[in-house]
């Protein structure tokens, strides 16, 4: 049935092009509608010339042919000069002679390097034939489809992203470069009018349906009749008949992924049904839509494009395909974002959305803000999530899930909670260790909104301390998330089943390191992941932090966390308070106000976790509450390794983070700096001259670390030994801290 739908739409689209063509007012002669410009000195060849270059029209001649067109190979001058001759033929000589008049008018106006030039033209005996320079390399549509015939070849990623810059260029100088009185609107962009010359650069051809425009015109469209190629035709433009400058945008987003897929714009001849009714774009949107960006990308690349160069490209060409015109880029923004996507491609190590914040490249910073926008995170209905382009993670079966945990082996699991399992699974043939996480909620839509939260967060973040995400599995009513398999197990294991297989007790200098990985991963989540989007993780806890082979930390398990945007007004959301108790922030709780402070609280407890070597919670303890010495609290294991410099400036934080107030509460960026200098002045005391001496200088790396150890006095010693605390035995909170200073 669908078959004989789209069947049906493309007769009609015949039909409706062949009226046109009949009616349309602007099919007119030569002298009636166009004059080429007097300072124009195209060659206007006799036939018996083109006769000559292309022996009489032969055969083996022919380079090329569409329905209206046949192109030669000529040579002229003598032999001297190769060109490239078409030779136009119309049922209709009357519009074809106005297609022939305007690709003259068009290319006696444009000169761009990325547009095809004209040489001449031949007018004589009704024939309608164009001479243009001759480009050897054929089409970016016969290397995407006919690779394995003589003359073509393959085309890398590098190749294939510098050929859309330079098409891009082509038409971002027609939109916009041409003059500041007139634009032109391309109106056939497609593979088959983009060729290729012998370094592979890309040239803009077929100007013979084109429209120029006037730039100062008060109306930002053109009514005409439809005119274009089915499968690259903007569906706004065919609904109203109004053209813009965005037709041809979307016109090459459709090119973008035939590009980045290998597939024809409309190839009924898949046995994909919706391939069939809806075509190339129409398969792509759903394929990003429901996650499975993989599935677009051409075989012969998916091994050697970069995650990340993908990420940038299908970003820009899934906006060209907007339903609304007004909201698809421009060319010139097109252009700067594959041309990041090159930058992407070419230099692994340039990831600036990767997790280093405050290291943007100027050049690329339009290509960023064009690539991600505001916040386009946002899922729709009950249970399924509108997967932006920034998420091009596996899309697993559950056969392949099954395979890798052995049907659930208990033997493989590695850890579990109350709505999920974790197992270690083996996946590419025993090349690649994962985490396999099973969730299982009672509520179902609870539960779907958790996994595809967790989705969209990590494969739309990347950072060294956050947790990577490989894919997902959603076969089955199955809610399955596939991580990058850490070794060493979570912060909470270490701290609290050290006497445990697989398990150490931690050094001092090994807890501090942990602690300050995972505040660069706070910090990132805060204030890194873009100038548009902040995000609170919302369940910070020993047991969210899992430690590497080499007890590097990452931030893990973003199910119920929140994305804000940086700009709003408000410093707080207002939402369901959700957490672990022990790291809730009271504020939080009792307001039900979520705000970065949130997460700092709970970094804070554990701080103190890390410090004392207690849960956050432990109800097996039966006093409530005792008084004495901050170092009582210290985790017995730590004893002899902690100086007491390095002791101080960790406590001082630790405290300011359980701040009840909020606004007084540190950021993640200062912690980062004070647990640094806290390492900072355990390996290397001396060096640093100590606490106890008086008007040490501690270097501008360290200055803000002592303000917020010190405070505004930096000339008093501290005595650690003679600070007292007073802390819950069940809950490993400082419920009040006096650190008592004495003059020097």
């Amino acid at each position: 049935m669908s078959t004989l739908v789209i069947f049906v739409f493309i007769i009609l689209n015949i039909i409706v092009y062949k009226l046109c063509e009949l009616h349309e007012t602007e099919c007119s002669e030569k002298d009636e509608a166009f004059v080429i410009p007097s300072g124009e000195r195209f060659h206007r060849f006799s036939l018996a010339e083109i006769l000559l270059a292309t022996n009489s029209f032969d055969e083996k001649c022919l380079i090329g042919k569409g329905g209206s067109a046949r192109v030669y190979k000529g040579m002229i001058d003598n032999g001297g000069t190769p060109v490239a001759i078409k030779r136009l033929s119309f049922v209709n000589k009357r519009c074809g002679g106005s297609m022939f008049w305007t690709e003259i008018q068009m290319l006696s106006k444009l000169r761009h390097s990325h547009l095809v030039s004209l040489v001449g033209y031949c007018d004589e005996q009704n024939e309608m034939i164009l001479v243009f320079e001759y480009i050897p390399c054929g089409t970016l549509s016969d290397h995407l489809h006919r690779s394995f015939e003589k003359g073509y070849y393959t085309l890398s990623w590098i190749e294939r992203l510098r050929i859309c810059i330079g098409a891009a260029r082509g038409l971002d100088y027609l939109h916009t470069g041409t003059s500041i009185h007139q634009r032109v609107i391309h109106r056939d962009v497609k593979t088959t009018n983009i060729l290729l010359d012998d370094h592979l650069e890309a040239k803009i051809a077929d100007f013979g349906i084109s429209k120029i425009v006037t730039a100062n015109q008060g109306c930002t469209y053109v009514s005409t009749a439809v005119k274009g190629t089915f499968g690259y035709m903007d569906p706004s433009y065919f609904v109203t008949g109004r053209l813009t400058r965005k037709s041809d945008v979307y016109a090459f987003g459709v090119v973008l992924f035939e590009v980045l897929s290998g597939r024809r714009a409309v190839d009924l001849s898949r046995d994909d049904k919706q391939y069939k009714q809806f075509g190339l774009a129409g398969w792509a949107q759903t394929c990003i839509r429901q996650g499975r960006i993989i599935e677009i990308v051409d075989s012969t690349l998916k091994s050697e494009i970069s995650k990340e160069s993908l990420l940038a490209f299908v970003r820009i060409a899934y906006r060209c395909l907007n339903g609304q015109p007004d909201c698809r880029p421009t060319m010139a923004e097109i252009v700067v974002v594959l041309e990041f996507a090159l930058a992407l491609q070419e230099n692994p190590e340039f990831t600036r959305f990767e997790g280093k914040s405050g290291s943007n490249s100027p050049p690329h910073l339009a290509a960023v803000e064009v690539a991600y926008g505001e916040d386009q995170a946002k899922y729709s209905g009950r249970d399924q999530m509108i997967l932006w382009p920034g998420h091009i993670c596996r899309r697993f079966s559950l056969a392949e899930i099954l395979c890798a945990t052995h049907n659930f082996d208990d033997k493989c699991l590695t850890g579990k909670g109350g709505s999920a399992k974790v197992y270690k699974g083996i996946l590419d043939n025993g090349a690649t260790t994962v985490a396999i996480k099973r969730l299982n909620f009672t509520s179902k839509q609870a539960g779907r909104a958790v996994f595809w939260t967790e989705i969209e967060m990590l494969s739309k973040f990347r950072h060294g301390h956050l947790v990577s995400l490989v894919g997902y599995c959603d076969e089955w009513h199955e809610m399955i998330l596939v991580f990058e398999y850490v070794p060493g197990g979570t912060l909470s294991d270490h701290l609290h089943k050290a006497f445990e297989k697989g398990y150490y007790t931690l050094s001092w200098i090994q807890r501090l390191r942990i602690c300050i990985g995972a505040a660069q991963g706070l910090d990132y989540l805060h204030t890194g992941t873009g100038i548009h989007q902040r995000v609170i993780h919302r369940d910070v806890k020993s047991t969210n932090i899992l430690l590497d082979d080499k007890l590097e930390a990452k931030i893990a398990d973003f199910g119920i966390s929140k994305i804000v945007a940086a700009n709003q007004g408000c410093t707080y959301i207002s939402t369901a308070v959700r957490g672990t108790f022990g790291y809730m922030d009271p504020a939080y709780f009792s307001t039900g106000r979520l705000t970065r402070k949130s997460d700092v609280y709970a970094f804070g407890v554990v701080l103190f976790e890390v410090l004392c070597g207690r849960r956050a919670v432990d109800l097996s303890r039966d006093d409530e509450q005792s008084e004495g010495r901050i170092i009582e609290i210290i985790d017995s294991n730590l004893n002899m390794q902690i100086s007491r410099s390095s002791l101080l400036a960790f406590v001082n934080i630790a405290c300011q983070c359980l701040n009840s107030q909020p606004s007084c509460r540190p950021t993640m960026a200062e912690i980062v700096v004070v647990l640094e200098f806290a390492l900072a002045l355990q390996q290397r005391p001396d060096d640093l001259k100590g606490f106890e001496g008086t008007n040490a200088d501690y270097g501008a790396k360290y200055s803000t670390a002592v303000e917020m150890v010190y405070g505004a006095d930096q000339n008093k010693a501290f005595k650690i030994n003679r600070s007292r605390v007073t802390f819950s035995r069940k809950v490993c909170q400082i419920l009040s801290a006096t650190i008592r200073t004495l003059s020097g």
